[in-house]
């Protein structure tokens, strides 16, 4: 039989259940931290919160990694607006695309005043005017899109490319 102070718990969320025995030795206070940590095992959900602003973000830096453990890219802004997980709307985007590998080369710079950057899927897209900068060349124009998985770049709208190394070479 139990005491006055024991008490016995079942909780049952799905097919998970749980029973919880809270022994006459045990003060309120300690009864109480018990149960609300089944209480968070139980419906992690509900217990659970996810950090979300609520206005914009200031001068921000996101970096990505590859596989490897290298940078891949890193996007940076003068303000950033989450709209969804996947989603967040850009001013004064700047992304820069890593090698990838050790050598963390940087290969090309992206920079727009405004775009929509899809992190989960290495994408970014704008109707804004774009400039691209390699090693070797520069790329203007509008209404672009970034598919960073495929390492693709489409310039909708007015592009213009400068080559700075000799038409030979680039030829062969």
């Amino acid at each position: 039989m139990m005491g006055a102070t024991s008490c016995r718990i079942w909780l049952k969320y799905g097919r998970l259940r749980m029973r919880l025995f809270f022994g006459p030795s045990m003060g309120k206070r300690l009864r109480l931290i018990a149960l609300l940590i089944a209480w968070a095992c139980m419906f992690p959900k509900l217990g659970s919160s996810q950090m979300v602003p609520d206005g914009p973000v200031i001068n921000f830096s996101l970096p990505m990694f590859a596989e490897s453990g290298f940078k891949k890219w890193e996007l940076r802004g003068r303000e950033g607006r989450y709209i969804s997980s996947n989603r967040i709307d850009v001013v004064d985007l700047v992304l820069l695309i890593y090698s990838g590998d050790e050598s963390q080369l940087l290969e090309t710079t992206i920079e727009s005043p405004a775009a929509v950057m899809l992190i989960d899927q290495s994408k970014a897209f704008g109707d804004c005017s774009i400039h691209l900068t390699g090693r070797r060349f520069w790329i203007e124009g509008q209404q672009w899109s970034w598919n960073g998985d495929e390492s693709v770049i489409v310039i909708g709208r007015g592009a213009r490319v400068v080559f700075s190394e000799e038409i030979g070479a680039i030829l062969r």
